[in-house]
């Protein structure tokens, strides 16, 4: 596996059928859980986590790591993030992290876009919130990433969407702009 992601079982922590059997029913619940869920370790790594929390942290592999952090200070949201000290293995808690899923619809159809602007992943995410009116410190907190990766993603949006600033590229999206391109 790629060297972010650690689990207890590459690093030789499940002996025996009974944990075994133990990590396949938490793997399958945590499964069951839309969007990213996980269990990790007071160091951030990953004991049992669902594909789109493997996918995370395939990305990103820090995000964790910071979720213990804010844990540890008290806090048990950060960003989309739920944080839940659990009962661990060993003296050193666990915790359970979820990655909130919001149930509105995004105020675009960002697939379109992002492909007509060639747009990654993370872009199409950045331009959902920026179309939301979220500032730049809100969307490095949703997506645990810095705000200064934050706005390396807005210039680029703009870039892509040959726009100069926010408020174009937010009737952009919205189709304000008039189909003669004038504003």
């Amino acid at each position: 596996m790629p060297g972010a992601l650690t689990t207890a079982r590459d690093s030789g922590d499940c002996d025996g059928e009974e944990p075994r059997a133990a990590a396949s029913t938490i793997n399958v619940a945590l499964e069951e859980i839309e969007g990213a869920a996980a269990i990790i370790d007071a160091t951030g790594r990953i004991l049992h986590a669902n594909g789109a929390a493997r996918s995370l942290a395939d990305e990103s592999g820090g995000v964790f790591a910071s979720l213990v952090e804010a844990a540890e200070s008290g806090s048990t949201r950060r960003g989309r993030w739920t944080v839940n000290r659990i009962h661990g293995r060993t003296e050193e808690p666990d915790y359970l992290v979820i990655a909130r899923v919001s149930s509105r619809r995004p105020p675009v159809d960002v697939r379109v876009l992002g492909d007509r602007w060639g747009l990654t992943k993370r872009q199409r995410e950045v331009l959902v919130m920026v179309v939301e009116g979220h500032p730049n410190d809100a969307i490095a907190d949703a997506l645990a990433i810095s705000p200064r990766t934050v706005e390396v993603h807005v210039t680029a949006i703009l870039g892509q969407a040959a726009v100069e600033n926010r408020a174009t590229l937010v009737a952009t999206v919205l189709g304000l702009r008039r189909k003669n391109g004038t504003e």
